[in-house]
């Protein structure tokens, strides 16, 4: 909300043994961002960061960056 220069923790539920390594961060607008990560991670927030939502991958792979366009993201990684 303030470009970066305040950052809060939050918890995002996951499925896997070890906490996963967040790689990639991308913003559609000030309310709506995805996040990437180890393992498949993608969760999504609707209301500027307050509270994340796992969102299902098909794949277990290493994502390292997201990138948005209208409103599609697109996650790239290992594998």
């Amino acid at each position: 909300s303030n470009g970066g220069r305040k950052w809060d923790i939050q918890s995002i539920a996951h499925e896997t043994q070890d906490l996963p390594r967040l790689n990639g961060v991308a913003a559609y607008d000030s309310q709506n961002a995805v996040v990437v990560g180890e393992f498949g991670f993608i969760a999504r927030t609707q209301d500027g960061g307050q509270t994340w939502s796992l969102v299902r991958s098909p794949l277990s792979v290493a994502f390292t960056a997201v990138a948005v366009a209208g409103d599609h993201a697109v996650a790239v990684g290992l594998d």
